[in-house]
């Protein structure tokens, strides 16, 4: 069975063949032209991933089909850091800095900023507890 996956990048349709069964055994349910997010089958996805890069798909192609398919920032970095032999820190700058989750950015920075601001505010006060058991 061969299923059409239709990614859009920047307002272009890039198509291409996978071979469904070669996927996985669970793809063959999953509807044409879209891997069931639900779902969230990472060898199905992943492997969606690798015929789309061998049909000339960049990375930016993988990262908005792994999005458009349900899955999450955490799940793009494991992809690059599979597919492409990145290292942690060079995936999460790909994913974070790039085009396809550019509208997250300003949160996640925000999140980020309050997470350490918490840190070392809770550092401070051990730091100022111990001082005071002393």
């Amino acid at each position: 069975m061969t299923a059409a996956i239709a990614i859009s990048s920047s307002g272009e349709s890039v198509r291409f063949a996978a071979n469904v069964k070669a996927l996985s055994p669970l793809a063959a349910s999953y509807p044409v032209g879209m891997i069931n997010a639900a779902d969230r089958d990472w060898v199905v996805a992943l492997g969606a991933c690798r015929t789309l890069q061998a049909a000339g798909g960049t990375v930016e192609d993988v990262l908005l089909f792994l999005r458009r398919a349900g899955f999450w920032k955490m799940d793009s970095i494991r992809a690059l850091r599979e597919l492409e032999g990145m290292t942690l820190g060079e995936a999460k700058i790909a994913v974070h800095a790039g085009p396809t989750w550019s509208d997250r950015y300003e949160m996640d920075e925000a999140l980020h900023d309050q997470v350490e601001a918490a840190l070392d505010s809770f550092g401070k006060e051990t730091q100022s507890n111990e001082g005071k058991k002393e």
